[in-house]
């Protein structure tokens, strides 16, 4: 069976000039899909490099702040001579 254009199917549509313009507007419209996924796909991406990031980010802070209040201990502690 032969495919038919979309506007000898529907009659009442608005008459196209070639007859396998709907063939055109297919490929059009799923070009624009598939390059919206990739942009969807790809701001996903960098989400899960931005949350990596903010973890690692966390962890280097939270040793960070166990370190300086080691040393704030240690100065407090510390017994300087009278001489000195």
């Amino acid at each position: 069976q032969k495919l038919r254009p979309f506007c000898i199917l529907l009659p009442w549509a608005t008459p196209c000039r070639n007859p396998w313009a709907w063939k055109t507007e297919m490929l059009a419209a799923d070009k624009l899909e598939l390059t919206s996924l990739i942009k969807r796909n790809a701001t996903t991406l960098k989400g899960k490099e931005l949350e990596l990031n903010q973890s690692n980010f966390e962890a280097v802070a939270t040793q960070a702040a166990v370190l300086a209040g080691f040393a704030v201990c240690m100065l407090v502690k510390v017994d300087v001579p009278d001489g000195v």
